[in-house]
Order: structure tokens, then sequence, then C-alpha cells
């Protein structure tokens, strides 16, 4: 995570999604930091507020301050250094959390919220990847911390990353969950709390409580609309509209260099691969033909199965070298997927552009694990090897730090280069700009000969569909270089591959 800068507060909501309300009041958890809350004798806030099922709250790499009461580290500190340990019980603790944790962070800071086993081992890398921004405050974020999907964690670690962080304090509020997809829960969860939190939600007193003790301001809580929220208070950037290619322009040499598929949904042909013709599209539930900037596009649904997809192909199965593009026009704000790679093994999916329900972008890639997890490895994905070893992947991925807007055509790419023996990067580009990357070492081991391309959703239309419009999708078989995709950006309409029979959009 990003945070903004240093000046405004920076309030963080932790809220997950619960189906069954646990019978009576909650415990609620109140950790005020600052010189009481020494290393390995944490003091909890006031007498009897600390519940049994935390252990101890510990903090290495920073220091806690008198006035105002937080825990900060500084620009100086190297980077990774500086994080707060919370240690659960788990023997009395196997809910998941609310939590919430109020914090100010520097210009080009990062900060992650993570868990950690008794090993001190990273179970989850960080928790604001299941971040849905559900509130009409623009102060308000939204994300889960999966106590029951990880019986391994025994440590929520609050992690400074890079750049100067206060914190002032966390809230922990422990709900019951039936593990029903994140959006859907957290939308009817905000709706029956209070979207934002209303003054009478519980979490509300002790967010007050928190401020309280660090001296400081927080946004107005309750009956707050989307007018009436500031510009500037916005927490994430929203990128501004794609500028259209015209018909006139310069075409960059390499743009047809590696072209695996182009699929432009002309209306004359929609379905058409105008790379080489031969990964025609097929429909699988609803899609409807729509009027774009150039000609046509496709417009996909998020309540229903829509989806367009390719026959199984070994060539987009390059993981190593892959870059693959499309304009992009959210109409809600829904998760899916724009461009996916796989079948329907869980957690073997190459590589995805995907969309989250918050506006932002992701580029991804489920990767081998040869030796200790970085990435997040989920439980339900492990399978079993031939000889009966376990058999894990983790899944890569890169997250754009703004978000696209709605009803307006924004250009995403991903790219996957290899740089040296081991070393891969995934870099994610909004606009023909590169807004992030990770790297990795791990390679994809195994199968992809019967995989296949899908836009709008996994598998054939079955799950994870996006509710947006899709133009101009580009598949490359090798990394084009940042120059390059900035070309493809400015790529003239007229500029194409030499076209092939027309292929209709199948039945």
């Amino acid at each position: 995570m990003n945070p903004r800068a240093f000046s405004p507060l920076v309030l963080v909501a932790i809220i997950i999604a619960s189906t069954n309300a646990r019978a009576g009041t909650p415990e609620i958890a109140k950790l005020l930091f600052g010189p009481a809350m020494e290393t390995g004798e944490a003091e909890v806030g006031a007498e009897g507020e600390r519940p049994a099922w935390i252990l101890d709250v510990a903090q290495k790499g920073g220091q806690f301050l008198e006035t105002p009461p937080a825990w900060q580290v500084g620009n100086e500190v190297p980077e990774g250094a500086g994080q707060i340990e919370i240690r659960i019980d788990r023997s009395k603790m196997n809910e998941d959390l609310v939590a919430t944790i109020l914090f100010e962070a520097a210009v080009g800071a990062d900060f992650a919220v993570q868990l950690f086993d008794a090993q001190d081992r990273v179970v989850v890398v960080d928790l604001f990847g299941n971040l849905v921004d559900v509130g009409a405050e623009a102060t308000t974020d939204t994300f889960v911390v999966g106590l029951r999907k990880y019986p391994s964690a025994e440590k929520i670690v609050l992690r400074r990353i890079k750049g100067e962080v206060k914190v002032y304090g966390v809230v922990l509020y422990p709900v019951v969950t039936e593990g029903e997809p994140v959006n859907d829960a957290l939308a009817r969860l905000a709706k029956r709390l209070g979207d934002p939190l209303s003054p009478d939600n519980p979490l509300h007193e002790g967010l007050r409580e928190v401020a309280a003790h660090g001296k400081v301001a927080i946004a107005p809580q309750g009956n707050a609309s989307p007018k009436q929220t500031k510009p500037g208070q916005l927490k994430r950037p929203v990128y501004p509209a794609a500028t259209f290619p015209t018909r006139d322009g310069v075409v960059f040499p390499s743009h047809a260099e590696g072209l695996v598929a182009h699929w432009s949904f002309d209306p004359l042909a929609p379905g058409q691969d105008q790379a080489a013709g031969r990964h025609p599209l097929t429909t699988g539930g609803t899609v409807t033909l729509e009027e774009s900037f150039d000609a046509g596009a496709m417009r996909l649904y998020g309540d229903k199965k829509s989806c367009l997809y390719t026959r199984p192909s070994t060539a987009f199965a390059s993981p190593d070298a892959i870059t693959v593009s499309a304009w992009v026009k959210p109409a809600s704000r829904k998760g899916g997927q724009i461009v996916w790679f796989g079948d329907r093994r869980g957690g073997r999916d190459p590589w995805s552009l995907y969309l989250h329900g918050d506006g932002r972008v992701r580029f991804r890639s489920d990767r081998s694990v040869t030796s200790k997890p970085v990435f997040e490895v989920r439980q339900e994905e492990i399978v079993l090897k031939p000889g009966g070893g376990l058999d894990l992947n983790q899944h890569v991925a890169t997250d754009s730090p703004g978000v696209l807007p709605l009803n307006q055509w924004s250009f995403v790419t991903g790219r996957i280069e290899k740089q040296g023996p081991r070393q891969r990067i995934l870099t994610l580009f909004v606009n023909g700009e590169p807004v992030s990357e990770v790297r990795t070492t791990e390679s994809v081991d195994y199968t992809t000969d019967r995989m296949w391309v899908a836009l709008g959703s996994v598998h054939q239309g079955e799950g994870q569909n996006v509710d947006a419009s899709l133009d101009e999708v580009r598949i490359y078989d090798r990394a084009l270089s940042n120059e390059e995709v900035r070309g493809l950006y400015r790529l003239p309409l007229n500029a194409s591959a030499t076209p092939v029979a027309q292929t209709t959009v199948g039945k």
C-alpha cells in the first residue's frame, strides 16, 4: 500500500463481512500506542480492555513517542525495517477480525499488514491485497483479516516497508464469516453497519478513543455522500481518462513483432483475430457489441455469465516473456477478469489482468514454490504431486496504486520479462506508463498445453465476471519495452497486422 501525503490523516477501517451475527457484543481490543507499550511489556489501553485472545504486542525497528502518543519509524531507517506485532492466542480466537488502524505516512511511504506464523514466516504478504472501498468517505478503506482461512497465522504484523510511518493505535473486533465472496459480502455488511460507519456502530466508539489517545482529528463519520467528499481527500488517485488514438500518427516499427492475437471487435467480424486468425473468439453467456472510440467494443456483464474465449492453445503460454494489453471502460465498481489465461485448475494461471472492485488493476502470475514462500499461497489450491508431496504455487501480483475512472476508457498493459537466469519482473502499465512492478525468482512449473484465453471472466464465463467494456485486446509472446508500450498506447487505429478471413463470434 502507498499511503498518501504525511500531512493529512489516513484512516484505515478494516471491515469483514458477516452473515451470522455473533450472540452478544463482541469483545473489542483497543491498542493505544505510546511509551507505556514497550517491547514485550505492552499495556493495551485502559485496565480490562485487553481480551484474553491477545497475548502481547511488541515493536521492532521503531520508537514510541510521548507527544502525541504513537509509534513511529523514520525515513532514515532502512527499507523493510520497523513493525508492530500483535500476537493472537489461536486457541481463544479463531474468527476473522475487523481492525481499525489510525496512522499517518509520508509521501512515497509504503505500509503493509501481514500475517505471520509462530516461526515468523509470512503467511499472508499483504492484507491490503484484499482491499475493497465501500465507504463514501474517502478516508475509509476496507479489507479482510482472515484468521479462519489461515489457521497457522499467529501474529498480525503492521509492517513499514519504506518512508516515514506513524501509527497511533489499533482497534480489533471479532466477527463470524462464511467465506462468501469478499466484494459482495462487504457491500452487504456496509449497508447494515452504515456506509461509512455510523456513530452507533461499536467500531466508531473504539475509533474515537484511539483518535483521542493520539490527539489527532479524524474525518466525520456517518451520513456522508460522494458529493460531500472533496477531491483532495481521495486516498487513491483516479487516473485521468485515456487519450484516444487517432487514425493518423507514427506507427512504431515493431508493433506486429511477436503479436500472437489481436481482437479489435470490428462490428463486421467481432470475433476475428486480426493478428493471425488462429484464435477466433467464442461467446460464453451474454455479451453485446457496442460503439467505441474506433468502431466496435465488447460489453461484458458482471452479474451474469458473460465471456469471450479461445480454444486451448500453447501460443499464449510464454510465462517469462508476455505482454497483454486492453482498452477498458469499467461500468461499475465490481471486480473481475479483463484478460485471463489458464484452465480449470485452481491457482495455476500463468498470467491475468484483473480489475479490483475498488478500481485498481492487478497483473498476476501463479508461480511455483521452490523455497520459502514469498507471495500468497492459498490452502485450497494446494495439490499433491504424483509421489505424494505437496505441490505449492503462489500468487505473484502487482497492483496499480491508482484506480481507473468509471465509464471512461483506460489503456492497461501487463508485462512479464526475464532478467538473468532466474529473475522475472511483472510490470503493470496504465495509459502507456509503468505504475507498479514486482520481482520473483520462481517459475511456472505446471503444464500449460491445454489452456485458453478468456476475456471478461475465468474459464468460459462462469466466474469473476467483469462489468466493463473491452476493446483492442492484444497479446504478444515477448516483453515489449517501455517505449513500445507507449507506442502501443498511441498506435494509430488503422495500424494492424495483415487481416485474415473474417471469423464471427461463435455461439
